[in-house]
């Protein structure tokens, strides 16, 4: 029977902990990079939503797919998105450029913008909260 005592009592002081963390949000932190990541996949998803997603040289796993909310293409260059953005009828192939940090820590900094039916590029990038576009030099 001093079992149970012990158990209910490691119970109680066990809900008590979990209650003070989940309500102190001083011990709930941001983690910057996934800050960015959302910053620059709303910033796609709000201005190139007619667009192919895509990754050369990268496996895509549930969190990339998660963070834009559809299909992201891996292992796929640059031409091979192009010819899945005509067949599908999309004016824009975001390349997008993904770094790893460590294990299961994905940043997302860079993108390039091709302009299907422009012929065009563009350079995006997030650097401390802030989203820029710049005309790459090349079309490629």
């Amino acid at each position: 029977m001093p079992e149970v005592g012990v158990l209910i009592v490691a119970l109680v002081f066990g809900g008590l902990n979990l209650r003070s963390y989940v309500k102190d949000e001083t011990r709930i932190w941001g983690i910057d990079y996934m800050a960015e990541n959302e910053l620059i996949a709303q910033y796609i998803n709000e201005n190139y939503r007619d667009s192919v997603l895509a990754v050369s040289d990268y496996p895509v796993r549930g969190y990339i797919n998660l963070l834009f909310g559809r299909g992201v293409y891996e292992y796929t260059n640059v031409d091979t998105a192009r010819e899945k953005a005509v067949i599908s009828g999309k004016q824009y192939v975001v390349m997008l450029e993904p770094q790893e940090y460590g294990e299961g820590v994905i940043v997302l900094k860079v993108a390039r913008i091709y302009d299907i039916q422009k012929n065009s590029v563009q350079f995006l990038s997030v650097e401390n909260g802030k989203v820029s576009i710049d005309d790459a030099a090349d079309s490629n």
